[in-house]
């Protein structure tokens, strides 16, 4: 399974831990027992994505909502905010992942999963937050 391939996989599986309340871990075994998605690194690295986003979905949502002008995290559709949580976590915590690929992907999904206006929602958060927050960002 490519990263791609692992970061759609990751989306559905936050999906339903927002929607539902499902358990992380739960959650991505059950999406990829469904999609029928083997592969070790690919789960691994789907498994990393969902449990760290997870873990900092306060601070992750608090850094949407500064760049999101007029949005809060909660009005937004589903899709885009975890395709945001899942951004900003790689280019924050992610040292192996350059923050334009995480931004790429994102915004790929979001052409993907989202409505007509979500790469271009996505792109905007995640390209203000990257311009603001250098410091943040791994070299």
């Amino acid at each position: 399974m490519t990263r791609h391939e692992a970061r759609r996989l990751a989306l559905q599986a936050l999906y339903q831990v927002d929607l539902v309340a499902a358990r992380p871990d739960i959650a991505l075994q059950r999406t990829a027992r469904v999609l029928q998605k083997e592969g070790e690194e690919g789960l691994e690295f789907a498994a990393e994505v969902v449990q760290g986003v997870y873990n900092h979905l306060a601070e992750l949502d608090r850094w949407i909502e500064r760049y999101a002008v007029d949005w809060s995290v909660d009005r937004m559709a589903v899709v885009d905010r975890n395709l945001l949580r899942m951004a900003l976590y790689e280019i924050i915590y992610r040292t192996d992942i350059p923050p334009a690929a995480a931004a790429s992907e994102a915004v790929e999904l979001a052409k993907e999963f989202g409505d007509v206006d979500s790469p271009r929602f996505i792109n905007g958060i995640i390209g203000s937050f990257l311009r603001e927050q250098a410091d943040l960002v791994k070299p």
